[in-house]
């Protein structure tokens, strides 16, 4: 195949040639092409669309899985020596949070029922990032738990059973704890979990973070029948599990504002009516149900 360079009077031409192998006779094909001025439906130009502008793009929720901790004190001690890390919090794509409105809270438990719970701080340099500090004094191996909580009440787990065993029939997240059933079924609110429980020899157990909005003494209230047992900052409170009769018991605990401290309820119903309430005070709240806003779920 060859082609001619086109000069400024002549079309550009070009040919191929080729040999019939039966005959040998050579044979060509050639044919001149024209110059074409460029369609205007083949060219464009571009104008800026009115109120174009640059986009912010935030980070999404955090996530428990992509957040990191790093730091000494994760890994080494000194027995009366302040042990330090940090937390930084992380979407699911592994972007910086950069804000200060996540709920972690971390456990260190060691040797002799030792056991702090401590409240991380923000970093006043870095926001989405998250100091914690504690001391220990015994030698020995610890636990550290570093989790993350979201608002908006308690994973209500619900039994076809006395005594909390087996899977539970219904999950959810309740945002708070006031349930009058009478004599139907004990389930969460939305209508669509009733056909999964009965009404009659069920249990209950909710679980998850409280955290308090003022650093005073909290009483919380529970009124239930039948049975209840209540643990607050991992120690059992309340232990009324096997009584047939409703009644009203109390838990205390001397709270620090902003720390998260673990809250379990559980409740048992054999027949008869249904009913489960919890409510708080303190110094300087009247009695009350315990809001949504005070309840965190989904520890990770």
């Amino acid at each position: 195949i060859s082609a001619s360079s086109p000069s400024w009077h002549h079309p550009p031409r070009i040919s191929l040639r080729w040999k019939n192998e039966k005959s040998g006779a050579d044979a060509a094909l050639s044919e001149a092409y024209d110059y074409k001025i460029i369609s205007t439906s083949r060219l464009f130009t571009n104008f800026p669309v009115p109120n174009s502008r640059i986009l912010d793009l935030l980070p999404g929720s955090t996530s428990p899985i992509a957040s990191v901790a790093t730091g000494n004190g994760l890994t080494a001690a000194t027995a009366g020596s302040e042990a330090s890390f940090t937390i930084t919090a992380k979407d699911a794509f592994a972007n910086d949070r950069e804000l200060e409105e996540d709920s972690f809270t971390v456990i260190v438990s060691g040797p002799g029922n030792f056991r702090i719970n401590t409240l991380p701080s923000p970093s006043p340099s870095m926001p989405g990032t998250y100091v914690v500090s504690y001391i220990a004094t015994v030698s020995g191996s610890y636990q550290v738990t570093v989790r993350r909580a979201s608002a908006g009440g308690l994973k209500g787990e619900y039994f076809n059973n006395m005594w909390l065993l087996g899977d539970a029939a219904v999950s959810s997240i309740d945002q708070q704890v006031a349930f009058d059933w009478g004599d139907s079924s004990v389930a969460p609110s939305s209508a669509n979990n009733s056909q999964y429980t009965g009404s009659d020899y069920m249990s209950v157990r909710w679980s998850g973070l409280f955290k308090p909005e003022l650093s005073e003494i909290y009483t919380f209230f529970v009124s239930a029948d039948n049975g209840v047992r209540i643990y607050v900052d991992g120690s059992i409170s309340v232990d009324q599990w096997e009584v047939q009769v409703g009644g009203e018991y109390n838990a205390t605990l001397a709270a620090t504002a902003g720390l998260m401290y673990e809250f379990i309820l559980e409740y048992r119903h054999v027949t008869g009516n249904a009913t489960v309430y919890l409510s708080y005070s303190s110094l300087s709240i009247a009695k009350r149900t315990v809001p949504s806003s005070r309840l965190f779920n989904n520890a990770q």
